[in-house]
């Protein structure tokens, strides 16, 4: 019984640190990656146009 509420406990604590620290380094990279893709496309559209 103590190994099962451990297990998810150890579960619950991981799951939510792995989620934290996906959102810590995904968001900026998301943001950053938007913002290039704009800038990206803006450049071409000026290029083409």
């Amino acid at each position: 019984m103590l190994f099962l509420w451990f297990g998810r406990f150890l579960a619950e604590s991981l799951g939510t640190f792995l989620s934290q620290e996906i959102w810590l380094e995904f968001v900026p990279l998301l943001i950053a990656d938007a913002s290039l893709r704009s800038l990206l496309n803006e450049i071409l559209t000026a290029f083409l146009t």
